[in-house]
């Protein structure tokens, strides 16, 4: 599959990491989890990228995934790049979907805005894993998600490693 460059320029939450990450384990702890790993080839650069297409199976007509539903890791500078235009919100459903079948999350508090209302009582603790989160135009309650998601990842990742 080919996308153009620009998939680089949606990404709006960039997630900076305290450790190194090994890029293998975590492609293997994001597999297991669920993600589907895609290569995509980037026009104008020279090698395939991995990127993660968030689906629950390995049915995916790799000619109709959207760009930007796509997590990337960035193993040189210890990273996520999760991909995801503002306005769909699509891949914040995918990543509550695991969140809630984990047990993470309870949908009940979810659908009644508990977590929207009082999203730093529910906060991820994340600072021993993140140094810190670029992004363009995430709200409170969507990056409240993605560091759930991220620490559930994270928490994965290092029992592999072990």
């Amino acid at each position: 599959m080919t996308l153009d460059k620009n998939i680089k320029k949606q990404s709006i939450i960039t997630i900076y990491l305290k450790d190194k990450i090994d890029a293998e384990i975590l492609n293997n702890t994001l597999i297991k989890i669920g993600l589907t790993s895609v290569s995509i080839e980037i026009k104008n650069l020279e090698n395939y990228e991995n990127y993660y297409y968030l689906a629950f199976n390995n049915n995916i007509n790799i000619d109709t995934i959207n760009s930007s539903y796509f997590i990337k890791i960035d193993e040189k500078n210890s990273c996520l790049h999760i991909n995801s235009a503002i306005e769909n919100i699509d891949i914040y459903l995918k990543v509550k979907e695991i969140l809630f079948k984990e047990k993470i999350l309870n949908e009940i508090y979810d659908k009644a805005n508990e977590y929207k209302d009082n999203y730093k009582q529910y906060e991820a603790k994340t600072d021993n894993i993140i140094k810190r989160i670029e992004t363009k135009k995430s709200g409170q309650y969507n990056l409240f998600i993605i560091k759930h998601f991220i620490k559930y990842i994270i928490d994965k990742y290092k029992k592999e490693l072990t």
